[in-house]
């Protein structure tokens, strides 16, 4: 009888960069062709409504057309990104304040 609590070996190949890499591969060769289709088609429509919402919101983006680099009607520049504080998580060591109403 097998042990089901028993836990199974773990294949440490593909812990790696390059062994991930060659699990991905070997997983997307046992798809069928028609999955390996529909998943491209997949893809490409993601990209394109990636690319429709950059447009609208005037953000830089490549036209897929012609390649070129279209910067978009927002400028991002070091001085626009604002830097968020860390959450801060409450102490367990603390008693809980109750809140004020």
């Amino acid at each position: 009888m097998k042990d089901d609590n028993k836990p199974t070996e773990i294949d440490w190949s593909s812990t790696t960069w390059e062994g991930s890499r060659v699990a991905q591969l070997r997983d997307w060769a046992k798809l069928p062709l028609l999955d390996k289709f529909n998943s491209i088609e997949e893809l490409e429509a993601y990209g394109l409504a990636i690319l429709q919402r950059r447009k609208k919101l005037g953000e830089p983006y490549f036209d897929p057309d012609t390649g070129e680099f279209v910067p978009g009607k927002k400028s991002i520049t070091p001085a626009a990104r604002v830097a968020e504080e860390p959450a801060r998580y409450p102490d367990p060591n603390q008693t809980p304040q109750p809140p004020n109403l």
